[in-house]
C-alpha cells in the first residue's frame, strides 16, 4: 500500500521514530521506577498521539475527536516540527509507510483522511447555497448590463455619443441636483488648494499633458480616497503632486502650506466642487493608472495610461462608479439574505446566523459571494466585448471579486495545509500535557511495567 500524502508521511515518520526511541530506552532500562514511568507514559503517549485503534497484540488508548480546526499553541507547532527534524535524521530515505505495520499504516490513513473531509466539508456549498449564489449572480449581471450600461457622454465633433443607462443617469443627475450652482461656486471659492493646477504655465516643473480635461486625473490630490493623503499633504506643504503622460512623479511647490485641521476641510469642500461639474471627480485609485503609460491596446495602439484617460474624459468618473456599485451591492445583499434564510432553514438560530451574516471570515458565505461576483464579472466580460467599449467595464464589479478571490487561492494554496496541520499539532499539544500530568501522578503513585 502506497501512502503519498506529506503530512501523513511526517506522522509515520515521527510514529517511527518515537517507536524506535522507546525501544532503545527499554533495553537500557537498568529497572529503576522512574525510568520505568517514563517507558508506559511515553508509549501512552505514543498510541494516543496518533489517534488509532487497537491493534493485534497491542494495547492503543481510545482517540479523541475533533469537531472542528481549534487555535494551536505556538508550542505545539514547534513540538511537532522538533520531532520531524529528528525522525528525518534517523530515516533520511526511508518510505515512511514501510515502517510500520499494514494494518496501522490503514489506520493512520483513514485518520487522515477524516481530517481532511472535515476541514474541506468547512466550504463545501450545499445545492442550494449554490443556487443561491448562481441567481444572485445571475440578477447584479442583469443589472449591470441592462440598468447601468454605458455612461451618459453627448457627441463630439460629430461623434456618436452615448445616452447611458437608466440607473447610470439617475445617480448621476441625482448627485448633480445635491449641489446646487450657487453653492458650488461658493466651496470653490471657500476651498482654494494649491494642487488645482490645470496646465504647467507657472509651474517650476511642467507637467507633460496636463491639461484643463484632465488636470483631476492628474493629480492625486482629486483622487475621492487618495486625495485624504495626497491632496492633505499638498495643502499642508504647498505643493502639487502629479503624474505626467510618462508616469512620472512630479512634486511642484505652489506656496506657503497650511495646518492639519484647515487642509482636512479644504479637501472636502474642494472635492464637492469637483464633484458635480461637467468632468467630475475620477473614480477611486484611477489616477494610479497614469503610472503606467505602456502597452499598446487597440487598433491605435493606445497605452494604459492613455486609455484610462480617454475613459475619465468620456465621464467615466465616481458618479458612474457610484452607479456601477449598485449591481455589486445588490448581489452582496441577496447572497448574504440568502444564506440567512438557508441556515434558518436547517435550524440554526437566527442570532448566531446574524453574526456569521455579517462577518468576513464565514467560509461558506465567503465561497458563495465569489460564485456570486465571478458570475457577474464574467458577465462584464460579454458585455465589454460585444459593445466594443471599454467604458462598459465595472470596475467596483471586479474590485469586490478581488476581494474574495485573494482569500479563496491562498486558502487553496496554503490554508487547507495549515488548517490539516492545526489538527495534528493540537493532537501533540494535547498528549504533551496528558504526559505531564501522567507524569506527575507516577511520582506519588509509580507505575511499573509488568
Amino acid at each position: 500500500m502506497t501512502i503519498s500524502n506529506k503530512g501523513l508521511d511526517s506522522l509515520l515518520r515521527v510514529s517511527a521514530d518515537q517507536k524506535a526511541q522507546l525501544t532503545e530506552l527499554q533495553e537500557k532500562s537498568d529497572g529503576v521506577e522512574g525510568k520505568h514511568c517514563d517507558i508506559e507514559q511515553r508509549l501512552a503517549a505514543m498510541e494516543t498521539r496518533f489517534n488509532l485503534s487497537t491493534l493485534p497484540g497491542e494495547s492503543f488508548l481510545s482517540s479523541q475527536s475533533h469537531a472542528s480546526a481549534p487555535s494551536v499553541p505556538s508550542s505545539g507547532r514547534r513540538l511537532f516540527s522538533e520531532l520531524d527534524m529528528q525522525a528525518r535524521q534517523r530515516y533520511p530515505r526511508a518510505d515512511p509507510a514501510a515502517l510500520h505495520h499494514p494494518v496501522l499504516r490503514a489506520q493512520a490513513l483513514a485518520q487522515h483522511q477524516k481530517y481532511k473531509a472535515q476541514i474541506q466539508a468547512m466550504r463545501t456549498l450545499s445545492a442550494r447555497q449554490w443556487s443561491i449564489a448562481g441567481l444572485s449572480g445571475v440578477l447584479g449581471a442583469l443589472g449591470d448590463i441592462c440598468l447601468i450600461g454605458l455612461p451618459r457622454q453627448p457627441g463630439y465633433l460629430g461623434s456618436e455619443g452615448t445616452r447611458g443607462g437608466w440607473l447610470s443617469n439617475k445617480v448621476r443627475d441625482g448627485i448633480n441636483g445635491c449641489i446646487s450652482p450657487e453653492r458650488r461656486r461658493w466651496f470653490e471659492k471657500m476651498a482654494h488648494v494649491p494642487y488645482d493646477a490645470s496646465h504647467s504655465g507657472g509651474l517650476g516643473q511642467a507637467v507633460a499633458g496636463l491639461s484643463p480635461n484632465n488636470h483631476r486625473l492628474k493629480s492625486l490630490g482629486h483622487d475621492p480616497f487618495l486625495g485624504f493623503f495626497f491632496g492633505v499633504k499638498d495643502s499642508m506643504k504647498g505643493q502639487f503632486t502629479a503624474i505626467d503622460a510618462f508616469g512620472k512623479l512630479i512634486v511642484n511647490d505652489m506656496g506657503p502650506g497650511m495646518g492639519l485641521g484647515e487642509a482636512l476641510i479644504k479637501q472636502i469642500l474642494h472635492l464637492l466642487s469637483d464633484l458635480t461639474t461637467e468632468r467630475g471627480l475620477p473614480a477611486p485609485f484611477m489616477s494610479l493608472f497614469q503610472l503606467a503609460p505602456v502597452g499598446k491596446f487597440g487598433e491605435k495602439g493606445e497605452t494604459l495610461a492613455a486609455i484610462v484617460t480617454r475613459m475619465y474624459r468620456q465621464n467615466y468618473d465616481l458618479r458612474h462608479f457610484m452607479a456601477m456599485s449598485l449591481p455589486v451591492l445588490g448581489i452582496e445583499l441577496l447572497v448574504r439574505i440568502g444564506y440567512f434564510l438557508d441556515q434558518i432553514h436547517e435550524g440554526r438560530f437566527w442570532k448566531e446566523v446574524l453574526k456569521e451574516v455579517f462577518s468576513s471570515k464565514t467560509p461558506k458565505l465567503n465561497r458563495m459571494l465569489l460564485i456570486a461576483h465571478g458570475i457577474a464579472a464574467a458577465a462584464n466580460v460579454g458585455k465589454v466585448i460585444i459593445s466594443r467599449n471599454i467604458l462598459g467595464v465595472n470596475a467596483p464589479q471586479w474590485m469586490t471579486l478581488a476581494r474574495y478571490a485573494l482569500p479563496e487561492l491562498f486558502w487553496q494554496i496554503v490554508g487547507k495545509k495549515q488548517a490539516l496541520q492545526g489538527l495534528i499539532d493540537e493532537d501533540f499539544c494535547i498528549i504533551e500535557r496528558n504526559f505531564a500530568i501522567r507524569c506527575d501522578l507516577s511520582k506519588k503513585e509509580p507505575f511499573l511495567l509488568n
